[in-house]
């Protein structure tokens, strides 16, 4: 059984776990702000990815808490969860610590990868997620809690423009487990990505700065992919044969993805994935789909074999679902 996502983690609310720079080469629905006139005003929201993978057949083990042994102690074999709020975490992981490391230049280009020790993100300095990796090819990015694949994206948009594409990245930062992208435009917008430890959890925060009295719509898309690292493309049985269909719901002011059933192939072990994507703001209203990917839809398709296109957004492989969510932010 899964958690209620609403649930809060007090875990989440403790400072950023002190890392080293992650180090780089090249490589949601109208939210409402009012916005004070007479000096620059910041409005902060946070999202938060909630994973939670139920196995219930195989090897792999997702035990959450700091370790196996208090998982058990709690009850919680073959489980893992987490949640958590952005809000004040965010806030501390954008202080600026005394090792960062900056960019403003190919943004699309470099990676940016954000670890903590039971989850991991990985897309473009620009706040996109191309299609990478070759194990499972297009589909080693994405937000991660392993053993399980949890998103191939997540994407903001504001008054219809999204982030990463009509409003361009003009910096982005790595810090001590976090990183930083900063937007510029008529509303400034700060994203802050964080992945605490002990969690099974991303969290992103967005603050909004303004000189001058506005009103803004926030769009967020999320794209699922629940699947597995292994099996591989060339493995038998293969990548494909071993990932099912998503599916997709709105439960309790979050989004829902589910991946349920048993793999075709003999020996197979059935399995219950999901993963939640929640904010700290009720959305106003939600859209379930196949493709919502911001900027990348629709989605250019990775091929198996072959050369690929210079950018693709996602694999053959791919079998995930989508949604679209909306919040009245005042």
């Amino acid at each position: 059984m899964t958690p209620d996502p609403t649930n809060r983690s007090s875990r989440a609310s403790s400072p950023p776990v002190q890392r080293g720079p992650v180090r780089r080469g090249p490589s949601t629905g109208p939210a409402k702000a009012a916005v004070n006139a007479k000096a620059p005003v910041r409005r902060a929201v946070g999202v938060a990815l909630l994973a939670t993978a139920t196995i219930l057949a195989g090897s792999a083990s997702a035990l959450a808490g700091p370790s196996p042994t208090s998982a058990a102690a709690a009850g919680a074999t073959g489980a893992a969860s987490a949640e958590g709020t952005a809000d004040t975490t965010a806030a501390s992981a954008t202080a600026t610590g005394p090792s960062e490391l900056s960019e403003t230049t190919r943004l699309q280009d470099r990676r940016s990868l954000v670890v903590g020790d039971r989850a991991y993100a990985m897309g473009d300095e620009s706040g996109l997620y191309p299609a990478a990796g070759w194990h499972v090819r297009g589909e080693m990015g994405g937000f991660w809690t392993q053993p399980i694949k949890l998103l191939d994206g997540i994407w903001f948009g504001l008054d219809g423009n999204w982030l990463g594409k009509q409003v361009p990245a003009a910096k982005y930062t790595s810090g001590h487990g976090y990183s930083r992208i900063d937007y510029s435009g008529p509303v400034n917008v700060r994203r802050t990505d964080f992945v605490p430890d002990g969690i099974r959890a991303t969290l992103v925060g967005l603050t909004l700065t303004s000189s001058t009295a506005k009103t803004v719509e926030l769009t967020v898309d999320a794209h699922s992919e629940l699947m597995q690292p292994y099996p591989w493309d060339w493995t038998s049985p293969t990548s494909d044969a071993a990932n099912l269909p998503d599916t997709g719901d709105f439960v309790d002011g979050a989004l829902r993805f589910r991946e349920q059933g048993t793999p075709s192939y003999p020996n197979a072990k059935p399995h219950d994935f999901a993963a939640f994507v929640g904010s700290s703001l009720r959305p106003a209203d939600h859209t379930l789909g196949a493709d919502h990917r911001g900027p990348q839809s629709p989605a250019v398709i990775c091929p198996k074999d072959g050369t690929t296109p210079a950018r693709c957004d996602d694999s053959l492989t791919g079998k995930g679902t989508a949604a679209a969510s909306r919040t009245t932010y005042r």
